[in-house]
């Protein structure tokens, strides 16, 4: 979640085939953070992602991170998935924390499927089998 992703939208700029098909899978921070900062990072540089699958997606605020949970005045923090994205699925957990929060779309071009809720930690949302499912259903 905390890599240069700048320099890896421009490493899948510059290996990539002339038409880019990038298509990400992603957890936790990894998802709400690490994945909105390499969408950005291509959508500046004109390259689209064709699907996300986000396993319990859970915002981090850089310069607040009591901010990444909940606030009595702010509410629920929410992920918005850049314009350059097509489509997103993702599932949460309500078990322990931290917590997976909602997805919302800056644009009406991105499609957000929420998958629902699965009943277990947070720290086994990457092996859950529906998670896996979707993945891989997705990435071909």
């Amino acid at each position: 979640w905390r890599s240069d992703w700048k320099a890896i939208a421009s490493h899948i700029i510059r290996t990539g085939r002339q038409e880019i098909d990038v298509r990400v899978a992603a957890y936790s921070w990894g998802a709400g953070y690490g994945f909105i900062r390499l969408a950005t990072a291509l959508m500046n540089q004109g390259v689209g992602v064709k699907v996300a699958v986000l396993s319990d997606p859970v915002y981090r605020n850089a310069w607040m991170l009591w901010r990444s949970l909940w606030s009595p005045i702010l509410g629920e923090p929410v992920i918005s998935i850049p314009e350059n994205v097509g489509k997103v699925l993702y599932l949460r957990q309500e078990t322990s924390w931290p917590r997976g929060h909602k997805c919302i779309s800056r644009s009406d071009k991105t499609i957000i499927e929420d998958q629902g809720v699965l009943l277990q930690s947070h720290v086994w949302m990457d092996d859950a089998s529906k998670f896996h499912d979707l993945v891989f259903t997705n990435m071909v």
